[in-house]
């Protein structure tokens, strides 16, 4: 049993310290390791399956384990669920964007976001608008803030 245990915390550390270094990964660094992960799982799957005469056993001992801790975890499941929707911070602890439509947008914010000279033509400001929302729209994994100040943007110079 104590054996067990031993290796419960062992893998908590494991995938702790996995966690804060994937953390620490860049985006592209983290999309090559996200390709190779399962690469990896596999080959450790066949070296386990390769060497099953204690595996089967481990596997049993985790299902009697969960068996007997099943009821304790049905209890505690609702309420870690509902904090889990509550909370504020996306995934790397960011706190949202702020709320958008906080105050009227001016002319010159306007170009601004939109990266136009002052007094530009309503086709430059369409253009301009429809590039930016090719690269930021929410369908295409961009922000709805973004969208949102965008199209703001666009409405305020197009309305005068």
């Amino acid at each position: 049993m104590i054996q067990l245990i031993l290796l419960s915390i062992l893998v908590l550390i494991v995938v702790y310290s996995f966690r804060q270094w994937f953390r620490s990964l860049s985006p592209q660094a983290w999309a090559k390791v996200r390709k190779t992960l399962p690469w990896i799982g596999l080959l450790v799957c066949l070296v386990l399956v390769a060497r099953a005469n204690w595996v089967i056993p481990l596997i049993g001992a985790m299902v009697a384990g969960l068996v007997r801790l099943a009821p304790v975890l049905l209890t505690l499941l609702p309420g870690l669920l509902k904090a889990l929707r509550r909370s504020p911070t996306g995934e790397a602890g960011e706190a949202p964007p702020p709320k958008p439509g906080g105050g009227r947008m001016t002319r010159q914010e306007a170009y601004e976001i939109l990266g136009l000279p002052p007094g530009a033509s309503r086709d430059d400001i369409v253009g301009a608008h429809r590039r930016l929302m090719q690269k930021i729209h929410p369908d295409r994994g961009g922000s709805d803030y973004l969208a949102i100040k965008i199209n703001q943007a666009r409405d305020t110079l197009l309305s005068s």
